[in-house]
């Protein structure tokens, strides 16, 4: 039997939504007129105009100050890694902040939340590197580079505490690296997992385009198309492995805590319960008129704010 989740964000303090456990998934009952509907992905596609305006302005900023932010990966035969770690020869820190882009996506995508990171934080390292070929390729070779970077991190600086944020696909590289930290490097830390809309149990979009065989003129990975399928033994097998780190944690004590965020017109993940794995204890947040791109910029504040309470 499910269980409406109470005390979640609803815009305008109005009943517009509601929010219902399953296992393995949060489902979502959209109580919106028709009309406010269509109101609201008016909105998002204006927005996101905006937003691509400013993913513009925020590289061209970050490209003239020449900041290491927009990291990138070194292929090595079949493997890639970064280089360059962005902590340097840098002795303290006060954290770090990780941003994950999406498939196909871009770094500046982060622009405001680096800067606001740095303005609060100024002493952690808030970083939002390339994903390995834009994210276009298995998770494993997508993420493992990302998870060697925050176990050299982890290394260097012990007992700081380690923020995740992924949108998208980066969402799923997020819970990738979180199932291959160790209770013995994460002992006297604080973990902060954000996701925003993740496709964590795969997206029926895949489905309808691989049934029609639009996939191929979308150039996407076949290894990438086997994983996000609405349901896949791949996608299944990932949340039961962070479902098991979630119960590995809480037995040795880890301090962990899980956010997890949806725009409601949300081109891609078109079940919006693929994007919220159920995890007791985690908190759901939900942005009326936001896309799968302007959510991003919808949640910067709450989620910072999540991060840094």
């Amino acid at each position: 039997m499910s269980t409406t989740i109470s005390n979640l964000f609803i815009p305008n303090q109005t009943p517009l939504y509601s929010f219902k456990k399953d296992l393995p998934l949060v489902q979502i009952e959209d109580h919106r007129s028709v009309i406010r509907r269509i109101s609201s992905i008016v909105y998002a596609c204006l927005k996101q105009i905006i937003d691509l305006l400013n993913m513009v302005k925020f590289y061209l900023y970050f490209f003239s100050k020449r900041n290491v932010t927009f990291l990138q990966p070194t292929k090595s035969g079949n493997t890639y890694s970064y280089k360059s770690l962005p902590w340097g020869k840098d002795k303290s820190s006060k954290g770090l902040y990780l941003f994950i882009h999406g498939l196909q996506g871009f770094p500046s995508s982060w622009g405001g939340y680096v800067q606001k990171v740095r303005a609060i934080a100024p002493k952690a390292h808030s970083i939002a590197p390339y994903v390995p070929e834009r994210g276009n390729c298995s998770l494993k070779t997508a993420a493992k580079p990302l998870l060697q970077l925050v176990k050299a991190y982890l290394k260097k600086f012990p007992g700081k505490p380690i923020h995740l944020v992924g949108t998208s696909n980066g969402a799923r590289i997020a819970s990738y690296i979180e199932n291959h930290l160790t209770v013995e490097e994460m002992k006297g830390r604080q973990l902060n997992v954000v996701s925003i809309a993740g496709v964590h149990y795969g997206t029926k979009l895949v489905d309808w385009l691989d049934k029609f065989y639009f996939l191929p003129l979308t150039g996407t990975n076949r290894a990438l198309v086997k994983e996000f399928l609405w349901g896949s033994p791949f996608a299944k097998k990932l949340l039961e492995k962070w479902k098991a780190k979630q119960i590995e944690w809480k037995i040795h004590e880890i301090q962990t805590r899980h956010l997890f965020c949806i725009g409601l017109e949300d081109e891609k993940v078109l079940w919006h319960s693929s994007a919220l794995p159920s995890l007791s204890g985690a908190k759901y947040l939900a942005f009326s008129g936001e896309n799968h791109q302007t959510v991003v910029s919808a949640a910067q504040d709450d989620i910072l704010n999540w991060i840094t309470c």
